[in-house]
């Protein structure tokens, strides 16, 4: 085990001393040191802390993930409540049109015998063509 930390020392030598307080500082500082245990727990630690940090990095891009998805599904499920209560209102719109016909037909069919009167005192073309209209009307 020794003879794999012989570079260690003079990479130790290199180094200021203010590195110690990282992971890789204490590593180097314990191979300077001659402490190849030392030197193989600091590096064990470090492969530790980088592990941690990925599964940290991890488990924020998958928690960011997950609100970017709750956002987009808030969102959609508004947009469908939005267009529903629109169609809502067009059917609401239709059925009262519908109504305001009907009602307008049941005026024109009350208002019959006095239209035909009215188109008997007309020239013939213009009785034939109240008639056709009134038909039209009473058909529908």
């Amino acid at each position: 085990m020794l003879g794999r930390c012989t570079a260690l020392p003079r990479l130790a030598s290199q180094r200021s001393q203010s590195t110690s307080s990282s992971p890789g500082g204490r590593m180097v500082a314990a191979a300077a040191s001659g402490d190849s245990d030392a030197a193989f727990a600091a590096f064990k630690r470090q492969q530790e802390e980088l592990a941690l940090r990925r599964d940290r990095q991890f488990i924020y891009s998958g928690l960011l993930l997950a609100g970017i998805a709750l956002f987009f599904s808030v969102r959609l499920s508004q947009r469908a409540r939005i267009h529903e209560d629109e169609r809502h209102a067009t059917r609401l719109r239709m059925y009262a049109q519908i109504e305001e016909s009907d009602q307008r037909r049941e005026r024109l069919l009350g208002a019959l015998p006095e239209l035909a009167q009215t188109a008997a005192r007309l020239k013939p073309e213009a009785a034939a063509r109240v008639a056709a209209e009134v038909r039209h009307v009473a058909t529908k």
